[in-house]
């Protein structure tokens, strides 16, 4: 997986893809291999640092990253300070994983008329889970 991922990373017989990288570095970290968690590290840092820079899709990444604690422990609470910073850029994902988060208070307290606000605009961009589970909370 570790290798793979490096594949991925830098388009070597594949197409280039960091998501599908990052993928196959947490699953591999996540069976103790430990040059794979160097390498969730480094893909951290480089996303940090465009994501401070205003990057969008690397602030998503980045609630990725401590939401699910890729690099280091959970934390929620970070997580969706960068969801919101991409969703105020409308990112479809961080919209739909920042109602997620309201939906069922992670990181933020449960709120789900603000769930389905997010969830709304992130249709409103043509995310389908969101369309999902607006549907669920509107009922």
């Amino acid at each position: 997986m570790l290798w793979l991922g490096t594949a991925y990373e830098h388009g070597h017989g594949v197409v280039k893809d960091d998501w599908r990288a990052f993928d196959l570095w947490r699953r591999s970290h996540e069976l103790g291999w430990d040059p794979a968690t160097e390498k969730l590290q480094s893909l951290s840092d480089e996303y940090c640092k465009e994501a401070e820079k205003g990057n969008a899709s690397a602030q998503f990444f980045m609630g990725v990253v401590h939401e699910y604690g890729y690099t280091g422990k959970p934390d929620a609470a970070k997580a969706v300070e960068w969801y919101r910073k991409a969703a105020e850029k409308r990112h479809p994902g961080a919209m739909f994983n920042l109602g997620a988060c309201y939906l069922e208070g992670t990181g933020v307290k449960k709120n789900v008329a603000e769930a389905a606000k997010w969830f709304k605009r992130a249709v409103s961009l043509g995310h389908e889970r969101a369309a999902e589970m607006l549907e669920k909370v509107q009922k």
